[in-house]
């Protein structure tokens, strides 16, 4: 097992005392069970499923006629009572709900790539991938209101898809065969 590198043990000397104590426990942790950080993304993923709802929900309340929300029937909400800012609530909207369809299946990818033991790097860096194409999908749904944004944003998606698709090979081929 290598030692950690160089800039993070300086980076740790810097730090008061019982965050470099919670920081080793982590780095020991991490090392006894090399999945920790890809399944660490799991939780990363369901926060940023709802990053979106709660940007719709900021454009909302930013808004002069916040008594017209309807917070008991969330869902009845008219939209178009907000004026311009009807269409980034409807994407945001759509956004979070994109997140949460995709979600289950990032989460069970990442759990059978643990169960088959997949390289841990290997599903770490299609996490991470799969983490950094849905924040510039959230970011390109929101600021879609063109054409060539609309096409970064599905392009980011397709990315974000590729990623799960990537896990389930790796845990798949890492299978055992049953003969």
């Amino acid at each position: 097992m290598q030692a950690p590198p160089a800039w993070l043990m300086a980076m740790m000397a810097r730090m008061p005392a019982p965050l470099q104590q919670r920081v080793q426990a982590l780095l020991m942790r991490a090392m006894q069970d090399m999945y920790l950080p890809a399944l660490a993304t799991v939780p990363v993923a369901w926060f940023l499923a709802y990053v979106p709802h709660f940007m719709k929900f900021g454009v909302i309340l930013s808004k002069q006629r916040v008594t017209e929300y309807n917070n008991q029937d969330p869902r009845s909400t008219d939209y178009a009572q907000f004026g311009p800012s009807e269409k980034l609530i409807r994407r945001l909207l759509a956004c979070h709900q994109n997140a949460l369809e995709g979600f289950p299946a990032f989460a069970f990818a990442v759990l059978m790539c643990k169960m088959q033991k997949v390289k841990p790097l290997e599903a770490f860096q299609l996490c991470l991938r799969y983490l950094i194409a849905r924040v510039l999908y959230i970011a390109f749904y929101a600021a879609g209101t063109n054409d060539a944004v609309a096409a970064l944003r599905s392009l980011a998606w397709m990315d974000s898809y590729a990623s799960i698709a990537r896990l389930y090979g790796k845990a798949l081929s890492a299978a055992p065969a049953k003969r």
